[in-house]
């Protein structure tokens, strides 16, 4: 009868380590199916935020995009000239009056900044002095643009 109990007992004790064992593997998955679901978790956390913060701070070439707006251009042989809605004045030397070189205007390098009259004229900060007026020939220079308003189609130059 001891042999019986004894027979019992060591397969109870087998049968429950390897129930343990199961039991552990169980456990170790459980854990990591946990810490990649934390992971995911972060992950996207970090992802938001970044949103979040770009939104916040615009890039400096998002922020020259997003400020401009073409308010008067001249054109001549010697290029073209942009003053946009936030008092910046930005060329394109040598440029043709052409829509790639218009939107080039707006990522294009400062040169000086202006502010308008009352008369309408333009006052540059160097003190200089333009009066934007519109000419009935614009073939070789003048200004395109006065006050948002298209005086010359670029479409049709080239």
């Amino acid at each position: 009868m001891r042999n019986t109990y004894l027979i019992v007992i060591v397969l109870f004790t087998m049968m429950s380590c390897d129930n343990s064992s199961k039991i552990k593997e169980k456990e170790l998955q459980l854990k990591q199916k946990e810490l990649e679901l934390k992971e995911r978790e972060l992950a996207l956390k970090e992802a938001s935020t970044q949103k979040n913060q770009t939104k916040s701070n615009p890039t400096e070439e998002q922020k020259k995009i997003e400020r401009k707006k073409l308010r008067y251009l001249y054109y001549s042989n010697g290029g073209l000239i942009g003053y946009f809605s936030d008092g910046i004045i930005a060329g394109c030397p040598r440029c043709d009056l052409l829509k790639e070189n218009v939107e080039y205007l707006t990522t294009g390098d400062v040169l000086r900044t202006y502010t308008v009259a009352p008369n309408g004229s333009l006052i540059l900060n160097n003190g200089d002095q333009e009066t934007p007026t519109a000419k009935n020939n614009n073939i070789g220079e003048g200004w395109a643009v006065i006050d948002y308003k298209w005086y010359v189609d670029i479409n049709k130059l080239q």
